[in-house]
């Protein structure tokens, strides 16, 4: 039998809801219409469990934002987060509602480690009733409650198979010569629904007010021997924008267009490796030129020397960024002044980009630390350094008697 031990009612005598939705895609937010059909069937269901008219009800949604997405109270350095489930969370801490409602469990979290928290860390000590419309699941319910956490380990695989099938797709695009979906390096631009023959793919051509500058920035670097900061302020008084919105041309934004292969007519598969598109024909200069501008990039690349700032962070040269494989900078907050090991590395070209990463410096050396301390305390490593320790004072001391034979002869 089932048995719900639901929250108390309002002053009022109502049940206080809030009915949470979320979208993924852009074009969903946009439109409204999947987060209409989730306010629809919330409230539906409210009126099935509570009543009609013996409920307040509030609909928020996050528009456009991954499952994956954690909320600030649980955010690390650089996570992204999503705004309203963040305040939904502050109001549950706050008890302004007993009842959570929302259509389905990957609604709220594709993550598993998000959706505990939620629960067992928030709402539960608030005595917020959490309810599932898809199930009809009352979270109070021991069985219930069950169920949603095999939901939320299955949305968090769902979510992983959904990103291999993208970057599969994406690769099969790219293995055909095509360039896989997202945002198209500066310059090029996708080619129009009358361009594209019948029974092909749609491609990409070069865009004709930024691929002359593309052209432009290679002259400068090359023939010319301008550096990078110089073409950048030249480039500012063109008022062409750098990215979609912005109009500042930092430096390194020239250094990551003028070193793409999209303009050599290739492109980068998941191996690294250079592989001919479709718009080889329409490419902006060869594959000779590219390598002279990869290797003029590379004799400007500045040494980085140590320097007495870097004192205060022991572990720099040994780290490196779990997503991407690059090493890790020292940085420090600005305010708090407080430091951090950072990835700087922001990967532009095809394939998913590092989100970056970014740790205290103080938690990553006292577990660094702990580490070392666990290994040297070991058995084992006491034995090691032990037996290193007397093959020393073993190998000394037969220097020292043939210094003494030496000596007495």
């Amino acid at each position: 039998m089932r048995k719900s031990t639901t929250a108390p009612r309002t002053p009022d005598g109502r049940y206080s809801v809030l009915a949470y939705g979320r979208v993924s895609s852009r074009g969903q937010f946009e439109h409204g219409h999947s987060l209409e059909t989730q306010d629809r069937l919330c409230r539906e269901y409210c009126d099935r469990t509570f009543g009609p008219g013996n409920y307040r009800y509030e609909y928020q949604a996050d528009g456009g934002l991954s499952g994956a997405y954690t909320v600030r109270q649980l955010a690390r350095p650089g996570e992204p987060i999503r705004p309203v489930l963040s305040d939904v969370v502050d109001r549950i801490m706050a008890r302004e509602f007993t009842h959570i409602v929302t259509y389905e469990v990957s609604r709220v979290a594709r993550e598993d480690f998000l959706w505990k928290c939620l629960r067992h860390l928030y709402c539960k000590p608030a005595g917020v009733n959490v309810r599932i419309v898809y199930g009809d699941l009352d979270l109070d319910n021991v069985d219930d409650a069950f169920v949603a956490d095999l939901m939320s380990l299955t949305a968090g695989r769902e979510l992983q198979v959904m990103r291999q099938r993208i970057l599969d797709a994406h690769e099969s695009r790219r293995c055909a010569g095509y360039w896989p979906t997202g945002p198209l390096p500066w310059g090029w631009r996708w080619q129009s629904a009358e361009a594209v023959a019948a029974g092909e793919r749609r491609n990409i051509e070069p865009d004709p007010e930024r691929a002359p500058y593309v052209k432009l920035m290679v002259q400068r670097f090359l023939e010319e021997n301008r550096t990078l900061p110089e073409i950048a302020r030249e480039l500012e008084t063109t008022g062409l924008k750098s990215g979609t919105k912005l109009t500042r041309w930092p430096a390194d934004t020239v250094r990551r267009i003028i070193s793409h292969p999209i303009h050599t007519g290739h492109m980068l598969n998941k191996n690294g490796e250079l592989v001919r598109g479709r718009h080889y024909d329409l490419r902006l200069y060869d594959r000779e030129t590219y390598d002279r501008i990869l290797d003029k990039l590379e004799r400007r690349r500045p040494i980085r020397t140590r320097t007495m700032a870097d004192d205060d962070f022991p572990l720099l040269g040994v780290l490196f960024c779990g997503n991407c494989g690059r090493r890790l900078y020292a940085h420090r907050a600005g305010t708090t002044n407080t430091r951090f090991y950072r990835c700087n590395v922001v990967i532009a070209t095809e394939g998913p980009p590092c989100r970056g990463l970014m740790k205290k410096a103080e938690e990553v050396e006292a577990h660094v630390t702990a580490a070392i301390a666990d290994f040297a305390s070991s058995p084992l490593m006491q034995r090691l350094v032990g037996e290193e320790a007397e093959a020393l004072l073993a190998t000394r001391e037969d220097e020292l008697r043939a210094e003494l034979r030496r000596v007495q002869a």
